[in-house]
């Protein structure tokens, strides 16, 4: 297994989290969605999609906070008929925080870690996202600077094996 270094952790705010339920099977809305947003130069930095057990979308995507009353906008705008139950929240003033390192894609436990970490400090995590090389955490920006503060107290430049 390879060590895990976290080499950096970076904080960027001013994101907002749109939570989309009960889109029914298949990309026909989610396709239609980002075509519209992307006519309105509204860009989705981050997305996740699930099907449920009851065979319905539930969708996951971060926007520019500053986009948040567009995108509104274009939600309300939608036909009804072709998502008769859609329902949608936004959380605004998430920050996004990203640990930076080598072999994060091979080292399950670290999220592990990082969750616990981030429990044991009452930070919930609205999103999460991993990669090769780094791991992104959604949070209030309220808690930013204290999430910032645990991580690299407890993994900066830490090596874990």
């Amino acid at each position: 297994m390879e060590h895990i270094i976290i080499e950096t952790i970076h904080r960027h705010d001013g994101y907002a989290l749109i939570d989309l339920d009960n889109i029914p099977v298949g990309q026909d809305f989610i396709v239609q969605l980002l075509n519209t947003l992307a006519e309105h130069d509204i860009n989705v930095n981050q997305m996740h999609q699930i099907t449920n057990l009851q065979g319905m979308i539930q969708t996951q995507m971060t926007v520019i906070s500053d986009h948040v009353p567009a995108v509104l906008q274009l939600l309300d705008q939608i036909d009804k008929t072709t998502v008769p139950a859609l329902q949608f929240h936004v959380r605004d003033n998430i920050s996004r925080i990203v640990l930076i390192g080598s072999g994060i894609r091979t080292y399950s436990a670290l999220v592990a870690e990082v969750f616990s970490e981030l429990e044991r400090n009452d930070v919930t995590v609205a999103m999460i996202s991993t990669s090769e090389m780094s791991l992104a955490i959604y949070v209030e920006r309220d808690l930013a600077q204290q999430t910032i503060e645990l991580l690299e107290t407890r993994f900066a430049q830490n090596e874990h094996c």
